[in-house]
This record gives C-alpha cells, structure tokens and sequence, in this order.
C-alpha cells in the first residue's frame, strides 16, 4: 500500500463481533443449543429476524461440533477467532484457514453462514435499520484523520469516488471471502480501494497471501508505506516514449510486502503504463503554469516557480509528482534558465 488508513470502530463491524462472542460461547458447550448461546443485542436485533441464515445455521452447525472432541472445537473455534486477526495474517505471525481447511461436516454450512452474513445480514435492511448500512460506514470511515484520500491508497493513480445512487464504496475483501470465509465481516478486511484496482483484471479474488505470505497491513495509520523513485532509463524527445525505471523501497525494509503487493495489483505494468501514457499532458499543465504571465510577475525565478509547482502535487499525486520532478531536474531548468537568460538581450 502506498498509504494506510486509520482503523474505524463502527457500529458496523458490531456483526462481526457478535459472530466470534457465539463461536467463543460454544467453544466448550455441549448441552442442548440455547438462545443463551447468543449476546442479547445480536439475539434481539438480528438472529431473531435473520432466522434461517443466523439461528438456524449457528443451530446446524453447532449440533455438529457439540459432539467433536474438545481439541477439534477448540481447534475450530481458535481458527475462527485467528483468521480475523488481520495483522497478525499480514504480518505472517497466523496462517488464516481456507475454505479446504475447515473440517468436511461443516464446510459447507460455515462457508456459507459467513458468506450470507455479508451478502444478505451485512448488506440487508435489517441490518441497517440497526447499525448503519456500508455508506453510512463509508462517510464516518472518511471523517477519521486522513482516511480521505484523494487518490486510491493501493495504486496511487485513480481518483476514489463515492457513488451516491449505485455502487456506494469499493470496498474490497482484502482477505477474499471465497477463499477465507471467515472474515467475511471483519471491516479490517474490507479495504476501500479504487475501482481499478477492485476489477476483475487486477485484484478480483487473487490469495494474496499466495505470494510471498506477508503483505501490508491496510490500517497501520497515517504511514507512507512505500517510497517511490523514479529515474529516466531511456530518454526520447516524444516524452510518451521515455522507459521508466520505478523502484520501490521502505525505510524499513519490507521487500516480501512491496513483491505481494506488485503482483496483488499488477504494479509495475500499470504504473509503467500511467506515467507514459500521461507524461505528455502532465508536462503540458506544467509548462502552462511555467508561462502564466501573471505567475511570472509573482515569481519570477525559474526554479522557485517550479518547485512551487511541484509542491502542489505533493501528497496527492505521486507518480506525477516524481516523473516531473525528473524531466526538470533532467533537462528543462537549464533550458528555460538559457532560454532567459538569452532573451534579456
């Protein structure tokens, strides 16, 4: 991630803390199922409404474990608890379950309760009536300090859009749910991203623990994560035609991280591809502000001017910011300083 959001504690993420309060209550239960089993408020508000995807799959699945080993449920329940331990699985400190890890009696019925829990009790009228539905999270989640990115944490490129009357977020699974069910409602693994990186031609249902088994962690706070360099490695007068050399560091050093997250987003291709597909206009904007005649007046020095307009991109546009930053430094400060200095005469 080139940036990381503040973790927000919302009423929202209530379900899945009721989720882990009953798989924590039945972990050494082994008398009859009981509404006991449930925190009041989840029985009350949801499962008492909800009473085909909440009681009765909770009901199925714990008439099943109830008769397992206590090792076996303990082993079931700790899964559960573990595989929503976000940064520990992004540190590589836990292995989260998958779905072919869940004991055969009960993959079906677990994977789909946490499935249906997202689909239809997250995302349900129900559910909002109560807590909030996922806009109402979304516009709380950007009033934390500095969790309103202009532009999308995990590629830096694209533009974050909050659509008002379809799509109201792009929230992505950074854990895919289809892979790891069990936290499916966990909102540290519902990450908004941009529409480009959520598509099905990047992101989509990628394990991104498949790669290197550590990547970052979405919420550390206000951290820039990654450090992005950018040098000129074949010059051509037709800036589109300029090869990039990016490189990519931390200042701790987090070479598993940055590889995942190359791959989880197709990186490099599509950072190779913005910045010689925008180069062009990019310089042109600059060069516009360059030759405003009133900016002239109020700054009159070349490279002052220049950094001025550097520094409005800064925090907000990496990728422009660090590939015009090259361009001057590289060739166009000293023609416009020879181009003055040759029109004083």
């Amino acid at each position: 991630m080139i940036n990381n959001y503040t973790f927000y504690e919302s009423p929202q993420n209530k379900l899945h803390d009721f989720v882990i309060s009953f798989f924590n209550k039945i972990e050494f239960e082994t008398t009859a199922f009981s509404e006991d089993f449930f925190i009041k408020e989840f029985y009350d508000n949801l499962v008492s409404r909800h009473t085909g995807i909440l009681r009765k799959s909770l009901k199925n699945i714990y008439d099943i474990i109830k008769d397992w080993k206590q090792i076996d449920k303990t082993l079931f329940c700790e899964a559960i608890r573990k595989s929503n331990d976000i940064k520990g699985i992004c540190n590589g400190d836990i292995i989260p379950w998958k779905e072919a890890d869940i004991p055969l009696e009960v993959r079906e019925l677990t994977k789909t309760l946490f499935i249906k829990l997202y689909e239809d009790v997250l995302k349900g009228s129900i559910f909002k009536e109560n807590y909030g539905g996922r806009l109402d999270h979304y516009h709380a989640f950007k009033k934390i300090a500095h969790n309103d990115y202009e532009f999308c944490p995990a590629c830096g490129m694209v533009e974050m859009k909050t659509y008002e009357d379809k799509r109201t977020d792009q929230y992505d699974h950074y854990l895919p749910k289809d892979i790891y069910p069990f936290s499916s409602v966990n909102f540290e693994n519902l990450v908004p991203i941009c529409i480009d990186c959520n598509s099905l031609e990047v992101k989509s249902n990628k394990d991104i623990l498949s790669y290197t088994g550590k990547v970052f962690y979405p919420f550390e706070g206000n951290m820039d994560q990654i450090i992005i360099e950018i040098q000129i490695k074949t010059n051509n007068t037709d800036l589109s035609k300029i090869v990039w050399d990016i490189d990519y560091s931390c200042i701790i050093a987090k070479d598993e991280e940055i590889q995942a997250w190359k791959n989880v987003y197709n990186i490099e291709s599509r950072h190779q591809t913005h910045v010689s597909g925008r180069i062009g206009k990019w310089y042109e904007l600059y060069n516009d502000y360059m030759n405003d005649k009133e900016l002239i007046n109020d700054i009159p020095e070349i490279r002052i001017r220049a950094n001025s307009y550097l520094r409005s991109l800064r925090k907000r546009k990496t990728l422009e910011k660090k590939s015009l930053e090259v361009l001057i430094n590289t060739f166009d400060l000293i023609a416009r300083e020879e181009a003055n200095k040759y029109s004083r005469f």
